[in-house]
């Protein structure tokens, strides 16, 4: 079964994901910071890291650009709901960093699972 690692400050919206992959069967780990999510990622073996990008302390950007080689082999779905979508920083993101997705909150179940399931070849 494959593992996500979900990293966000906020944790409705960590759990509501987290249980949301739970019923599909995934094996979830949930960080509410980079701090944790990077002991996480550090310890486990993760095929889908979901992260917000925007989160007090350090944020997504910044996790992306200290793990690179650790997260070379990970698909990474970005989520925010404080950034444009038609920002040239996410274009760059991408680009730069190997996100397969980004999803702006609010998303629907519906598009993450369908997002999961794209970015891993249906699991």
């Amino acid at each position: 079964m494959k593992t996500i690692l979900v990293i966000d400050d906020i944790e409705y919206v960590r759990k509501t994901i987290g249980r949301i992959l739970r019923n599909e069967g995934f094996t979830v780990y949930e960080a509410g910071n980079v701090k944790e999510g990077t002991d996480i990622i550090n310890r486990n073996r993760i095929d889908v890291l979901i992260t917000d990008i925007v989160m007090p302390e350090k944020g997504g950007i910044e996790l992306l650009m200290d793990l690179r080689k650790e997260l070379e082999n990970t698909k990474i779905i970005v989520i925010t709901g404080k950034v444009s979508p038609e920002a040239e920083a996410f274009r760059n993101l991408v680009k730069e960093y190997g996100v397969s997705a980004i999803l702006f909150k609010p998303f629907k179940k519906k598009v993450l699972l369908e997002t999961v399931d794209k970015i891993l070849g249906s699991h």
